[in-house]
């Protein structure tokens, strides 16, 4: 997801400061950028409408990474999170990649934001597509909705963006932010940006749990085998003496 969807708002867009009164529930602070992020979020899977989702399409987080880099304001560098969830959806993770994007190269987004600014449509899931217009160090944006080429709005930021990689589909950057025209008087959606990713960092953070394009796929999967662990010495029902007692352990340890 990205990282700024993590951090608590007030109406206004705000980031909500560690010290507020108004601290909403499941925040905690962020000592480095000193505003509230959130320690606990639902995922929602195969939900077509936010309206009319069944509980059985909502997973708890059980942890939350944001990227140490991302500054807490435009123009959002490093913008990426990590969410681990409770137990596995019913879909098929798609693999990241560890291609860079390229101008030219067709996205497909998805999202569930405002189609404009003056459309109060948020809520329902969409698709479109686009091409990469430009490539930045931490974002690539991608070419203006119009002709045919879809964009992203508001609502639509923390959606993946996907890239036909060696004739696989893979997600290669995450809706971040945009520039939104005004135009006598009424701003409109305008040119979208994606966060590139960041690959060691998400893996560093997703345990290895992480398939990523060209990795073999048997070593892709979650690992459910629990590791085996010897105890050499002390030996068992050993009488550990001291007060406090300092021990040193020897063990074996296999995974």
């Amino acid at each position: 997801s990205a990282a700024h969807c993590l951090y608590a708002s007030d109406s206004n867009g705000d980031n909500i400061l560690c010290n507020a009164s108004n601290k909403p529930a499941n925040t905690s602070c962020d000592t480095n950028l000193g505003v509230l992020r959130y320690d606990k979020v639902q995922i929602v899977f195969g939900c077509s409408n936010l309206d009319n989702c069944s509980a059985d399409k909502y997973f708890d987080s059980t942890a939350v990474y944001t990227h140490a880099s991302y500054p807490g304001a435009y123009p959002y560098t490093a913008d990426l999170a990590v969410v681990r969830l409770d137990r596995a959806p019913a879909v098929t993770p798609l693999p990241v990649t560890a291609s860079s994007p390229s101008k030219g190269m067709k996205l497909t987004m998805v999202g569930y934001g405002i189609t404009d600014y003056e459309n109060n449509d948020s809520g329902t899931k969409r698709v479109g597509t686009t091409k990469v217009d430009k490539v930045e160090s931490s974002h690539f944006s991608h070419e203006a909705a119009s002709g045919g080429n879809a964009g992203i709005c508001s609502g639509d930021s923390g959606g993946p963006a996907f890239a036909t990689v060696g004739g696989k589909e893979t997600v290669i950057g995450v809706a971040s932010y945009g520039y939104n025209p005004e135009v006598n008087g009424v701003v409109h959606c305008g040119d979208g940006y994606h966060a590139r990713l960041d690959l060691s960092w998400i893996k560093s953070v997703s345990g290895g749990d992480l398939a990523v394009d060209g990795d073999d796929a048997s070593c892709a999967q979650a690992d459910e085998e629990k590791p085996i662990v010897k105890f050499i010495s002390p030996t068992a029902d050993s009488t550990i003496l001291g007060n406090p007692a300092t021990v040193e352990l020897n063990v074996e340890a296999f995974d």
